[in-house]
């Protein structure tokens, strides 16, 4: 009865080991959904809390009628939802593909990445190179734009 209990408690020693000494550069591997965006300062994407960001953007809106701020609030509700469909999915051989929506459009984009963990940076090459520090722990990537401090939370996918 002991020799079976410890044969699973090593295996499973094993596998927890295994996975401790992943580098960023496997852990990364996988796509990831945005789950909130910060540009200068202010919320512009959060899945958590879309209506109060919805209610702070009205309040840059003069008074207007109700059926033209239910209008207002239906497209910003849109907009803002069309954010959360933004992921990274990054493959082996260093490819990246982005996909975002942009004015109501889904677009899609096939790139490199270099991911150097000794410095912490992710740069990311499609029609132009991207910079961003970034902190991978567990299912979490928060990627901060080094060109603006733009800062992006994204959740891994389960596979």
């Amino acid at each position: 009865m002991k020799l079976p209990v410890f044969v699973f408690s090593s295996l499973l020693l094993l596998y927890f080991l295994s996975a401790c000494n992943r580098t960023d550069q496997q852990k990364i591997l996988g796509t990831w959904q945005l789950e909130s965006l910060v540009m200068k300062g202010k919320t512009l994407y959060d899945r958590e809390d879309v209506e109060r960001i919805i209610s702070e953007k009205m309040k840059e809106f003069p008074a207007m009628k109700p059926e033209d701020s239910m209008y207002v609030v239906d497209h910003l509700r849109a907009g803002i939802g069309k954010l959360g469909d933004s992921q990274l999915e990054f493959k082996q051989n260093n490819v990246v593909r982005t996909t975002f929506v942009s004015e109501g459009k889904t677009i899609q984009r096939q790139g490199k990445f270099v991911l150097d963990d000794q410095k912490g940076l992710l740069t990311i090459k499609e029609d132009e190179s991207t910079t961003y520090a970034y902190t991978l722990s567990g299912k979490q990537l928060i990627l901060t734009r080094k060109k603006d401090g733009g800062k992006m939370l994204f959740q891994k996918v389960p596979e």
